[in-house]
């Protein structure tokens, strides 16, 4: 297995060092416990760690503690105790826009206006 190791200090290197971190985790169980595995991916890496934890001890451990670059991610309270420069995940928030539009009037207006945007910066970056 150690022949893996230098490969992986690589991945997590370029990951740690990444403007842009995609980031996501989800429950697993390990022998009937919970565990959760997280997903860290850049362009062209994806590391993935299962761990014990959904907190923002993984992020340290993984990302390091000096981890300059955004995190792209859904709205998880581990994510902003971690860092303040935080996109969220467009899935995440058109879907929760939307929630919100179906049942309060007054939000209506802003989940149009953020599926606007996402179609139109869609549509330019196709255009590129």
């Amino acid at each position: 297995m150690n022949r893996l190791r230098p490969e992986y200090e690589r991945i997590l290197q370029r990951i740690r060092t990444a403007d842009v971190v995609y980031t996501d985790e989800t429950g697993l169980k390990v022998d009937g416990r919970q565990h959760w595995i997280w997903a860290f991916t850049t362009r062209n890496e994806t590391l993935i760690a299962i761990r014990k934890s959904r907190g923002k001890r993984v992020l340290k451990e993984v990302l390091g503690k000096t981890f300059n670059g955004v995190i792209v991610c859904d709205g998880w309270k581990s994510y902003p105790s971690f860092t303040s420069r935080i996109q969220r995940c467009w899935a995440h928030l058109l879907r929760e826009a939307r929630y919100l539009a179906e049942r309060i009037d007054e939000a209506k207006p802003l989940s149009e206006a953020l599926h606007q945007l996402y179609s139109s910066a869609n549509s330019n970056l196709r255009q590129k």
